[in-house]
């Protein structure tokens, strides 16, 4: 398996998990990975960009199958530098699916938004057969991506399977600009500084523990003819004041919040519906508050706060 995008949150925690599952690895990063102690059997390191036709051919080098989670912009955030944005976006995948033409057995895994791509849905939980309509530029994003790997796959045969993920959360992950708020919201407890939150709190999202997602991952690779999309969700609305009540619970802590007005690319509320995966799998996503619960433990273990801002 090669990982593309093995530092972010969802790349590092799948690498993890085929190690793991005693799968050798190819991680392929533009810099070095910071593995926790020595390097595991069976794991190998590019370092490189992705785009250069060089490092791309090494990486693939007697590889079965590439997971794409290749870091594709914020999607809580607005499109300050379209054509930068687009470039970023578009062109590493295309550098992959290209080289993936040329040797068609290879199969995908590419890691989309379930939280971005259908915009807001007439109902909810929404199903992969949902019209996709985005309304930020990470959506859109997504959705190209999309239809470029669907296109590949029609012209050129290659394998794929596209995972709708949703909101996603992880002890990994950093606190940035309108990005993620579990952890938006325990860096603001552990710093006890004030955070912001844009709406009246009671938009829903679907909140799915990183760790969850990259055992689905596991589970797929060793499946024949999957649903060319696959929603991993875990089909359960929560609203913000939910979530900041789950986290003064565990931290114990009291989370001071200034209200700002929604902006116009968020989306209002969105639920997957992961009937089609739990289908293939017992799927059984961790409760909310325990992965808050695992997430708040590695934060106070390592003590890593990093500056906070809006969410």
């Amino acid at each position: 398996m090669l990982v593309a995008g093995a530092t972010g949150l969802i790349g590092s925690r799948v690498a993890l998990h085929l190690v793991e599952a005693h799968i050798p690895v190819t991680l392929l990063s533009r810099r070095s990975h910071p593995w926790e102690g020595p390097r595991p059997t069976g794991l190998r390191v590019v370092i490189g960009d992705v785009r250069d036709v060089r490092v791309l051919a090494e990486a693939t080098r007697d590889v079965a199958a590439v997971v794409y989670a290749v870091s594709g912009g914020l999607p809580g955030t607005p499109s300050s530098a379209p054509l930068t944005e687009i470039d970023l976006a578009l062109s590493p995948l295309l550098a992959v699916l290209e080289a993936m033409r040329q040797r068609s057995s290879m199969r995908l895994f590419f890691f989309s938004s379930g939280g971005a791509v259908y915009g807001d849905p007439p109902s909810l939980p929404v199903g992969e057969d949902a019209p996709t309509a985005p309304l930020s530029p990470y959506g859109v994003l997504k959705v190209a991506a999309e239809k470029y790997i669907a296109m590949y796959g029609h012209l050129y045969g290659i394998s794929y399977c596209i995972l709708r993920v949703g909101n996603l959360y992880g002890a990994a992950q950093e606190v940035v600009p309108g990005h993620g708020a579990v952890a938006t919201i325990l860096h603001a407890a552990a710093t006890r500084s004030p955070m912001q939150i844009f709406g009246d709190g009671h938009d829903l999202r679907d909140y799915v523990f990183v760790d969850d997602v990259a055992q689905v991952l596991v589970e797929l690779v060793s499946r024949s003819n999957l649903p060319e999309v696959l929603n991993v969700g875990t089909g359960e609305g929560t609203s913000m004041h939910h979530l900041l009540a789950t986290v003064e619970r565990v931290t114990g802590r009291t989370v001071q919040v200034e209200r700002l007005p929604r902006r116009r690319f968020d989306v209002e509320s969105i639920v997957l519906d992961s009937s089609r995966l739990v289908a293939l799998m017992n799927w059984v996503p961790t409760p909310l508050e325990v992965g808050v619960a695992r997430v708040w433990k590695r934060l106070q273990e390592t003590a890593v706060a990093p500056e906070g801002h809006g969410l």
